[in-house]
């Protein structure tokens, strides 16, 4: 969706299309692109290097915060807590590794209701039925106008959206990714 400058934050991680000028010291955007890499509740947090790294678990992506470094909106490096529901922007470092350059909390995770986003590859799927990562997706009642054919296929790297309860991600929207954001 098309937004302004003012939709920006500080650690969002973006891709930019633009030109540079002859001298190379000046360029100009004429793209600002920005999707978060993931949105979830937190399932685990461990601590990696002493008061200054932890690793979160977020839908089974491993998602490493630097307190010096990471950007934190509406939550703190000392106040991150399991049952945290947060958007996680960063550099991907593989389908399960990112390494968070902005977390804000949206809320507290309510299992069934709160909106969660994670991003894939569809394996096994059966019908409506499918795996990313090691979720269950039921995407029988999924708006699926964003795929070619509005048609769901194994291998199709996508963007679920939709509510998590347990083990199984009840799909309100599917959308196809470029895989190289």
């Amino acid at each position: 969706q098309s937004g302004s400058e003012d939709d920006l934050r500080l650690g969002m991680y973006v891709v930019v299309t633009g030109t540079v000028d002859d001298s190379g010291q000046r360029s100009t955007a004429s793209l600002v692109s920005y999707d978060d890499d993931l949105q979830g509740p937190i399932s685990a947090i461990s601590e990696t290097t002493a008061g200054v790294e932890k690793t979160l678990t977020v839908l089974g992506v491993q998602v490493t915060v630097d307190k010096l470094v990471t950007v934190f909106d509406d939550v703190s490096y000392d106040s991150l807590v399991v049952g945290d529901l947060v958007e996680v922007s960063g550099y991907v470092q593989s389908t399960d590794t990112i390494r968070a350059t902005r977390i804000e909390k949206k809320e507290n995770f309510v299992a069934g209701v709160s909106e969660i986003e994670l991003k894939g590859s569809v394996t096994g799927l059966t019908g409506t039925t499918f795996t990313v990562n090691s979720f269950t997706v039921d995407a029988s009642s999924a708006d699926l106008s964003d795929l070619p054919g509005a048609t769901l296929r194994n291998g199709q790297f996508v963007e679920v959206k939709g509510t998590l309860s347990g083990n199984t991600i009840v799909a309100t929207r599917i959308e196809l990714e470029d895989d190289d954001f």
